[in-house]
């Protein structure tokens, strides 16, 4: 008999080694696909929606300028350009490793380049030296819209190959949870098989403590994995015991590791729907209704007093809606992301002074690499905010960015003063290994505060 009591100790065995690997290779499928949808294909998502939106801003203030002469829409075409730039050097490095998508974002570069060269720099020169006017001003718009239809055209394609890769790797990661949780039910199952099998080898001689044993097998097996089970009794009894009550602390702690990892999936991928829809549309058309109540403002100056209350209102409107899908995509750890640290700050001096600056974040400001040092940041922000710059004609923009080598933070405002004191925070960046230069112009000043970014456990002590 005892050699049987070894074969169902052997049995159970197996299966918790058996159960342990194919949880773990879950686990390390599931971490690799996080891994890359968290650092390449989310970046990616929200680099090639920059890059649309930069397009259009772009084709949006040249054409508006060439329709009304007003210089004010050369603004969003001058930051649109700047935006392409940008967000086209991001995604060249995201795609570093991946051939198809590069030669998707060159396909786009030529499409734009071609738009520019053929359409855009022509027509500027042209409508300055006051060569383009009348049929030739509308033959040339037309052209132009022709030139960027095709370039939306590609851009599309990147971004639909975008989206198709990352509900790729959310399928992939179900996939794979599906397995866990069947791996998972069959090893419970085989569980309960291997329990009752032992229950009837040794009934006769260990009766009482056997009973007992099968009926907390029972109770686990039936789903109740919360229940312990009690290791005591002959040597062959407590050997099983052990043996179960190990196997179900492991399906309780795996089961528990699978079901946050599907819900973290889950919430990622609700929050990339609501954050792409309210970035595609919601924010695209505030932006557009924005501009053309700059442009009646311009051209109707008796109501412009009236509409700069509505367009005040439009751009605090796009700005809280940028906040939103910023903390819909941020990071799902306890800690507060830096991004929302600094929004908090800002939230607090627009209370204070009446006055919303505009924000804005790029990069992986959410990571948690970024808490050794977000103390510091925040404090440099309060510190710029309450002593650099002043409320004043001249806007204040407050820029956080990171990426993997860097966190760079620059404020521009009204100067309060032309002798600018930025002991404290340079410092503060010193104290990281990094620097802190000031640019006071007139009555514009420039704070450019940056640190090297440094793996939590490895950046030097201390910090606010």
């Amino acid at each position: 008999m005892r050699w049987r009591v070894y074969l169902v100790v052997g049995g159970l065995l197996a299966l918790l080694l058996v159960t342990a690997g194919a949880t773990t290779a879950v686990r390390l499928h599931l971490s690799s696909v996080g891994h890359r949808l968290t650092n390449t294909l989310r970046p990616a998502q929200a680099e090639v929606a920059d890059l649309v939106q930069a397009y259009i801003d772009e084709e949006t203030g040249e054409r508006g300028y060439l329709l009304t002469r007003d210089p004010s829409f050369l603004e969003p075409y001058a930051f649109g350009e700047r935006a392409t730039s940008t967000a086209t050097t991001r995604l060249r490095h995201l795609f570093a490793d991946d051939q198809e998508s590069s030669a998707a974002l060159e396909r786009v570069t030529r499409a734009a380049d071609a738009w520019r060269t053929q359409a855009i720099d022509p027509e500027l020169v042209a409508f300055r030296n006051g060569s383009l006017t009348g049929q030739a001003l509308v033959g040339a718009v037309g052209k132009g819209k022709t030139l960027f239809d095709a370039l939306r055209a590609v851009l599309g394609d990147l971004q639909t190959r975008i989206n198709d890769e990352v509900n790729s790797a959310l399928q992939v990661s179900n996939a794979a949870q599906t397995t866990a949780n069947n791996v998972t039910i069959a090893a419970a199952i085989a569980a309960a098989v291997l329990a009752a099998v032992a229950a009837w080898q040794l009934r006769r001689s260990f009766a009482v403590p056997l009973n007992r044993l099968v009926a907390q097998v029972r109770r686990v097996s039936s789903g109740d994995l919360d229940h312990s089970v009690d290791v005591s009794g002959p040597l062959e009894i407590t050997t099983v015991a052990d043996t179960v009550e190990t196997m179900r602390v492991r399906i309780l702690a795996e089961s528990a590791k699978a079901a946050d990892v599907g819900r973290q999936l889950a919430r990622y991928e609700e929050a990339e729907r609501i954050a792409s829809s309210l970035g595609d549309t919601v924010i695209g058309q505030l932006f557009t209704t924005s501009l053309v109540l700059q442009s009646a403002a311009g051209r109707y100056p008796l109501v412009a007093p009236v509409l700069a209350g509505a367009i005040g209102d439009l751009d605090r409107a796009v700005k809280d809606l940028r906040s939103a899908i910023f903390e819909l995509t941020s990071s799902a750890s306890g800690q507060q992301s830096l991004g929302n640290q600094v929004l908090d700050v800002v939230d607090q001096w627009e209370t204070g002074v009446g006055v919303a600056p505009e924000v804005q974040l790029a990069g992986v400001v959410d990571s948690d690499r970024l808490q050794p040092m977000a103390a510091d940041v925040v404090a440099v922000v309060r510190e710029v905010l309450a002593t650099v710059v002043r409320p004043s004609d001249v806007a204040t923009v407050i820029s956080v960015s990171a990426d993997d080598d860097t966190v760079r933070l620059r404020v521009t405002g009204g100067a309060r003063d032309q002798a600018v004191d930025v002991a404290g925070l340079r410092q503060r960046a010193e104290h990281w290994g990094g620097s802190c230069g000031v640019d006071v112009a007139g009555a514009v000043v420039t704070v450019s505060w940056q640190v090297p970014l440094t793996l939590p456990g490895t950046s030097p002590d201390g910090g606010s």
